[in-house]
């Protein structure tokens, strides 16, 4: 049996097809692997260990493109895939915004892979499910049980190239341990749950996802509902990082350019506080989704969304950004070989205000502070309207205080983003994107007497 081609005898056979063809094209060609091991009560419940080789093809004709996957990567398979896109493409919209990407020739600098991740034995991998699991049950006794604890963990190298000339490659890891719980106490019941990463299984603390866990269980025992009120809310880093990604749809040039975003055609206006500088950086070292390029080739890097308050920009693919008569800016997203490009976030994030998470606290005389939302993804990113629900716990004279929960949080986003008062400093990046202590003023929440 003929051994499978190397990847760069894929790369050159698939860009010698196209160029037979007559036809502008791109591979996008993946090689990954991954381990996923649940726990529970010690015993591993279950171990999963994948593998994927396969390319994606976008061929480019006459002002239209199209695009098709493949796990065969003989030169047979791939000029399947050529010829089931090129059959594709009469029937796509033709615009002149579709054509190639100017790929480069090298990869910008970044620490974006561990190797360690192969190299770690599986019962290591095994240990830190299990450790986790063991810091949560050790941070209080009322921690009865756990759902699941796990790890999990992926490596792949990419490479892209197209018909222009232009070749990358990259590698990537990431490793994950996380945990499910219930905290229990007079026969009420409250879950907790915490997912921490890095590029490698050195650098995951299963201890003190246990323990976070634990403590986010343990803070929504005897919770109560807050009074009906507009009050002061201040948003937990996890917090922070999942709203602001459930908005990030306001920013997709490709939803601006379908009128689908609250911010279409408001380049320039203000559309926040002047606390607010949102940005999105794919070139980030340490962020979860960061990369030296995008799934186009495009380098990524800083993109500064809104600016002190005022709308800056969007997110864009080659094609928005043609569209748009901008320049690319790295945010072609891809979620694997089997997906085209699209404008998405990388690492989002608000640039810290210079206040010390501290001194943000201690400011508040009253307050709810926010650690858990529900219904992210009803956020309307079309009319920019939203109604949360939030758990978390009472500030009151700049301490934290008891637990709350069943509380609504509605509004505008714009409205939203014209309360935020102060960003700490305690930034970090999370699996969600980048999340800090943020300040909100005047903050609509609904609960008891509602």
């Amino acid at each position: 049996m003929a051994s499978p081609p190397g990847e760069d005898e894929v790369l050159d056979a698939t860009l010698d097809l196209l160029r037979r063809g007559g036809l502008d094209g791109e591979i996008y060609l993946e090689r990954s692997q991954g381990t996923t091991i649940v726990v529970h009560e010690g015993k591993v419940e279950s171990l999963v260990q994948r593998g994927a080789r396969g390319a994606g093809v976008r061929v480019f004709e006459d002002g239209r493109t199209a695009f098709q996957f493949t796990a065969d990567l003989t030169r047979e398979g791939l000029a399947r895939a050529i010829e089931t896109a090129r059959a594709i493409a009469p029937h796509t919209k033709q615009d002149e915004a579709n054509a190639l990407t100017a790929v480069g020739a090298a990869t910008p600098a970044l620490v974006n892979h561990d190797p360690a991740v192969g190299e770690t034995p599986l019962s290591a991998k095994m240990e830190i499910a299990r450790t986790v699991e063991r810091a949560a049950k050790a941070e209080d006794a009322r921690i009865e049980r756990t759902r699941e604890s796990s790890y999990q963990d992926f490596q792949a190298r990419i490479w892209i190239a197209n018909t222009a000339g232009g070749r990358v490659a990259h590698d990537a890891s990431r490793c994950y341990a996380g945990i499910d719980l219930a905290a229990t106490e007079g026969g009420a019941s409250q879950t907790g749950a915490c997912v921490g990463w890095a590029l490698g299984p050195d650098g995951l603390d299963p201890v003190d996802v246990g323990r976070e866990a634990a403590r986010r269980g343990l803070r929504k025992l005897g919770a109560t509902q807050p009074r009906t009120a507009r009050t002061t809310v201040v948003l937990d880093p996890e917090a922070t990082a999942g709203l602001f990604g459930a908005l990030a749809g306001l920013f997709s040039a490709e939803a601006v350019l379908k009128g689908r975003s609250l911010f279409a055609n408001r380049l320039g206006e203000t559309v926040a506080s002047p606390a607010v500088t949102l940005v999105d950086d794919g070139g980030i070292a340490g962020g979860f989704s960061s990369a030296p390029v995008d799934g186009e080739g495009t380098p990524t890097g800083e993109n500064v969304l809104i600016s002190r308050g005022a709308l800056r920009g969007y997110f864009h693919s080659t094609f928005t950004a043609r569209k748009m008569g901008v320049p690319p800016t790295g945010n072609g997203v891809r979620g694997s070989y089997t997906s085209a490009p699209e404008p998405s976030p990388t690492n989002l994030y608000l640039r810290p205000t210079g206040i010390a998470r501290e001194a943000l606290l201690a400011s508040i005389e009253s307050g709810l502070y926010v650690t858990e939302w529900m219904g992210l993804h009803t956020v309307n990113t079309t009319t920019g309207d939203f109604s949360l629900g939030a758990s978390g716990v009472r500030i009151e004279g700049g301490r934290m205080g008891g637990g709350v929960d069943r509380m609504a949080i509605s509004g505008n986003v714009e409205g939203l983003l014209r309360s935020v008062e102060a960003v700490a400093t305690d930034l970090v990046f999370l699996v969600q994107g980048g999340g800090a202590t943020v300040l909100l003023r005047s903050i609509s929440v609904g609960g008891a007497g509602s």
